[in-house]
């Protein structure tokens, strides 16, 4: 009997164990943290920490400033996501790191039921405007790109401070039921899980525009998880600027409704920044669509005479004074002179009275072969750029808007924005990867933008025959439907603006109370005149009476009399008895007496 309970015993403890185990290896399996990324959140001293599991698990996050302690652990909310990712990791994970420090380091560990990864690590910016910060731009990325590893590597030096990537990485995500997004997702880690990896929405996510792995898989500042998909745009201020991301494709499906939500959101931002510019002087926005290029062939958006984007976007950041404007999408890299409306009007970036827009292509897997290539561009801090000549084959500038094109082809390459202070910002173009004699990391093109003018842009500021042009362009396009213009009327920019509306609504209101007080005062004015008119018309009109004392005349048979009365009339204006003579006005004789009885 002894003998049989050892044994019954020693079998339980060993299903026992090997269910412990099993459970242990399953968490393993179905609750190992990937697709690890941050994000800035709604202040700056908050950080958001978006990862995957394979199955159903909890989600927590402890951080702290060293390695070896966990520090503080708070928890976080996921939810399942499986429209056009049925095969992919469906369970996602969110948790909002608070109450950080400004320049300090963390380190981090993503926790599912137990099961953690990491330590990742950061370091928080300084939280003043008074500060250079670096940032990592990249356009349109597949996850087998080239640039991935070399990307990868810069994220780790310490140099930038956050990744602007420009849309173009959801279009990936439906392939395969989402196994090429989760692909693309865990290479992206070893740039996400580093630094505030900022995206965009891009373009061909699904054919009904609802960009549902960008809103599930990516949380982004002053945003619901998973992001609405009519706020599919964010700001943030990093340094002395405001960044702003818009979304391109929503002007591609026709939702009114969607598109109005983003104008008056921008228009509220944008607002709310140049009310705001001593401390954040600079305003880069950044989506996937461009609204110019040149060299293009075929049906695309930037190339048309009425660009959807150029309608949708291109009158309201030029009003509110927008300073940079980063785009992709396109199989070329492109620098612009500043224009609107299709018109140039400088050669050069110092103190330009419009956006200067870059769209930065070919970082993708799937553009195609490069046909020519760029030579790299010597740059001076008074916002003048030249170019110089090497082997390269130089593109000529196929239109005056363009300052500089290179049709890179499946080249790989990426930028870096140094805001180095409220004047002055540069720009470089980095090779992705070695070819020939050049390395990787070695700058194709760069210039200085110095901008002292910080400000919404006027089209009264122009010359009058560079605002000639732009009116010429306006009418030709309402005329036609040719040019390059975007709509508007001639002379008119068809931007809402609520400062100004309150300033307008402040003055009618003004001059409302002007003309109420004016009035009031006129007719007080009137009826004082009709008040001493009426006395004065009454005192015209005062009978002239001689009083009779006495009165014994007899005329015929008829004795006339007017007998006097001792009480006088109560009437001041005319004090006078009842028993009077009266003549007539018009001066004749009198020839009546009248009797008061």
């Amino acid at each position: 009997m002894k003998m049989f309970a050892t044994v019954f015993v020693t079998i339980c403890v060993g299903l026992s164990a090997h269910g412990v185990q099993a459970t242990v290896e399953d968490d393993e399996v179905n609750c190992q943290p990937q697709h690890v990324h941050l994000a800035y959140g709604a202040a700056a001293d908050q950080l958001s920490v978006v990862w995957a599991t394979n199955g159903t698990c909890s989600t927590e996050v402890s951080y702290s400033t060293s390695p070896w302690s966990h520090g503080t652990t708070v928890s976080g909310s996921s939810h399942v996501y499986t429209d056009h990712n049925l095969r992919g990791l469906h369970n996602l994970h969110k948790a909002m790191l608070t109450g950080l420090k400004e320049s300090t380091t963390y380190f981090y560990r993503p926790t599912s039921n137990n099961i953690g990864r990491g330590p990742f690590y950061f370091k928080t910016p300084p939280f003043s405007g008074d500060w250079s910060p670096e940032l990592l731009v990249i356009g349109d990325l597949g996850p087998h790109d080239d640039l991935l590893p070399v990307l990868s590597e810069v994220a780790l030096t310490g140099q930038y401070h956050a990744a602007l990537q420009l849309g173009g990485l959801t279009s990936h995500f439906a392939d395969a039921n989402g196994t090429r997004g989760d692909n693309l997702m865990n290479a992206l880690e070893h740039i996400g899980a580093f630094m505030p990896f900022m995206t965009s929405p891009g373009h061909n996510e699904t054919a009904d525009g609802q960009h549902p792995a960008y809103r599930n898989r990516f949380a982004m500042p002053g945003s619901l998880w998973p992001i609405p998909k009519d706020k599919l745009w964010y700001s943030f201020n990093l340094g002395p600027v405001h960044y702003i991301s818009y979304c391109t494709d929503i002007f591609f499906h026709g939702d009114q409704t969607i598109q109005n939500a983003q104008y008056k959101w921008l228009v509220r931002d944008l607002s709310e920044a140049n009310t705001a510019r001593e401390k954040q002087p600079w305003i880069v926005a950044f989506g996937h669509h461009p609204m110019y290029c040149t060299g293009v062939t075929g049906d695309e958006d930037c190339a048309k005479n009425k660009s959807l984007v150029r309608t949708g976007l291109e009158e309201t950041l030029y009003y509110y004074g927008v300073d940079l404007i980063l785009q992709s999408h396109s199989q070329s890299y492109e620098r612009f002179n500043p224009l609107f409306k299709g018109v140039v009007l400088s050669s050069n970036y110092s103190d330009p009275r419009a956006p200067v827009q870059i769209t930065i292509g070919a970082a993708s897997d799937t553009v195609q072969a490069a046909t020519t290539a760029a030579t790299p561009t010597t740059d001076s801090d008074d916002g003048n750029t030249t170019s110089t000549t090497s082997n390269a084959t130089v593109v000529s500038e196929i239109e005056e808007r363009t300052a500089f094109r290179m049709v890179n082809g499946t080249r790989p390459t990426y930028g870096r924005l140094h805001v180095v202070n409220a004047t002055h910002a540069h720009w470089e173009l980095l090779a992705g990867s070695a070819e020939g004699l050049r390395k990787a990391g070695e700058v194709l093109d760069s210039f200085w933008l110095v901008q002292e003018q910080h400000g919404k842009f006027q089209l009264s500021d122009l010359p009058d025959d560079v605002e000639q042009k732009i009116d010429e362009n306006l009418v030709r396009n309402h005329a036609d439907g040719s040019g390059v213009a975007g709509g508007g009327k001639p002379g008119v920019l068809n931007v809402h603006d609520p400062e100004r509306d309150t300033k307008n609504m402040l003055a009618a209101d003004d001059s409302r109370r002007l003309i109420i007080g004016a009035s009031f005062g006129a007719f007080v004015v009137l009826l004082v005149i009709i008040v001493v008119a009426i006395k004065l018309r009454r005192r015209g009109q005062r009978r002239v009476a001689r009083r009779w004392d006495s009165m014994d005349y007899k005329y015929g048979k008829t004795k006339l009399y007017a007998p006097t009365n001792d009480e006088e009339d109560e009437d001041d204006d005319f004090k006078e008895d009842n028993d009077f003579e009266v003549d007539i006005p018009d001066g004749s004789q009198t020839t009546k007496l009248i009797n008061g009885k």
